[in-house]
């Protein structure tokens, strides 16, 4: 393992794994392993990741994964995961709602159904 992979254990220790298998990360329970999954807990935690590895990987947001199909080929890169803290909806004015980024579909709908 080199010294960047250590590091970024160290520091992000139980939200950062190795190697992993994402194969239970989407509903089809298919796909191979990534070089590095990362769960973002919050946006300062997020932001700091992102510092960490300075644009020395490709990226992946994944959603909820009711929509996604994983390659079985190795992803040689980042998957990042958004938590709990990513998952907020406010109603902004009549007209605006602002949803965050984990926000479910069905989630965000129901809350547009439910404030008209």
């Amino acid at each position: 393992m080199s010294d960047y992979l250590k590091e970024l254990s160290a520091e992000f220790g139980e939200n950062l794994k190795l190697n992993y298998d994402l194969k239970k990360k989407n509903w089809f329970n298919i796909g191979g392993k990534t070089k590095i999954y990362f769960k973002a807990k919050n946006l300062k935690e997020l932001i700091k990741f992102l510092k960490k590895i300075n644009n020395k990987e490709k990226i992946f947001i994944l959603g909820g994964g009711s929509n996604t199909l994983i390659s079985d080929d190795y992803y040689d890169g980042v998957v990042i995961k958004l938590l709990n803290n990513f998952n907020n909806i406010t109603l902004l004015s009549d007209e605006i709602i602002v949803a965050g980024s984990a926000v479910s579909d069905k989630s965000l709908s129901d809350f547009a159904i439910d404030n008209n």
